[in-house]
Parts: C-alpha cells; sequence; structure tokens
C-alpha cells in the first residue's frame, strides 16, 4: 500500500511511443472515476489508445515502445515482434 498514495494520476502518465510519436492513453471511462482519488490511486488500471490507421500501419512495422513518465514512476520496454502482431489483431479489428 505504500505506493498507492504515490502514483495518484499514473493512468494519465501512459504512453506509446511508435517511431518517436508518441500516443497518450485514455483512461477507461468506465473505470475512470474509480480509478483515482485526491490521495491513493487503485492498484489496477484500464487504459486505451486511440490510433489512426497511419499509425496503426506504423505500428506494425515500426519500433513501439510503452512507456510511463509519472514523476513517481519511470519505465519504458520496447514491444517484442509477437506482443505488436497480437495487439494488431485488436487494433485492426
Amino acid at each position: 500500500m505504500e505506493w498507492l498514495p504515490k502514483l495518484v494520476g499514473i493512468e494519465r502518465a501512459v504512453q506509446l511511443r511508435i517511431d518517436g510519436e508518441v500516443v497518450a492513453a485514455t483512461p477507461d471511462a468506465e473505470h475512470e472515476r474509480q480509478l483515482t482519488r485526491e490521495t491513493i490511486t487503485a492498484s489496477v488500471h484500464y487504459v486505451h489508445f486511440e490510433l489512426d490507421p497511419a499509425q496503426i500501419q506504423r505500428f506494425a512495422d515500426a519500433r513501439v515502445r510503452i512507456e510511463v513518465a509519472h514523476e513517481n514512476y519511470a519505465y519504458e520496454t520496447e514491444l517484442s515482434k509477437a506482443a505488436r502482431e497480437s495487439l494488431l489483431d485488436d487494433l485492426r479489428g
């Protein structure tokens, strides 16, 4: 429980970097009210990324990183080809 007060607002600090272009996450509308209060955040967050057709094409072919840029927590990792291919199924519908 030590970290939850430190991570208030983290759901707005998640982003994709697709070949250098940043796409910010959008918190899931149904869960947003439950996610963060002023003094503590939830331990699980649901976020979405809205990508246009050109971004989806670049997602398929380029380096893609997922990043968290919160004042109390920073992390980034490159998505593997297998992860990108799996996510492309959802992105392409």
